[in-house]
């Protein structure tokens, strides 16, 4: 038996069997770390030390003083008085999605140029950390987590 070898099959198991984030101080499943089941998946924590922020959590007193949501919006309009949540968000209903199969949803693919050899080069695995800890996924341009324009990479 060599010291940490179980921590760490636990790590692995963790993040590509329960699809959780790896790095998630708080528990609220959602990390401030793209890599591991992090932001690319479940959008980015803005305070991993309070479980009860985190993206698409329910505003807390209208976000006057911190953020609660991770949506960037925060405090209140000093000549109205009325939250900036309130404001640019009342009414937009946040729903969220339910998605079956996490490989469908993330944009699952392998690079062309994997298999051509005329276009391989250095550049073409520079992505290779990102894509093995993803599963072959790439999150970052899919329709339910996706932040990114694939057209602009």
């Amino acid at each position: 038996d060599l010291p940490g070898i179980k921590e760490i099959c636990e790590w692995i198991n963790l993040i590509f069997s329960d699809h959780e984030p790896a790095v998630d101080l708080d528990g609220d499943k959602h990390s401030p770390y793209e890599t591991l089941r992090g932001y690319s998946w479940r959008g980015k924590d803005c305070d991993d030390g309070n479980g009860a922020i985190h993206p698409g959590a329910r505003s807390l007193n209208s976000d006057r003083e911190i953020d609660s949501n991770c949506n960037g919006i925060k405090g209140v309009d000093p000549a109205i008085n009325i939250p900036y949540e309130t404001t640019f968000c009342a009414g937009s209903e946040p729903r969220g999605i339910a998605v079956l199969g996490d490989s469908i949803s993330a944009h699952f693919h392998l690079p062309r140029e994997w298999f051509n050899s005329s276009e391989l080069s250095v550049a073409v695995f520079e992505a290779l950390p990102y894509i093995g800890e993803n599963e072959l996924d790439w999150p970052a341009f899919s329709y339910g987590t996706g932040f990114m324009n694939a057209t602009d990479t």
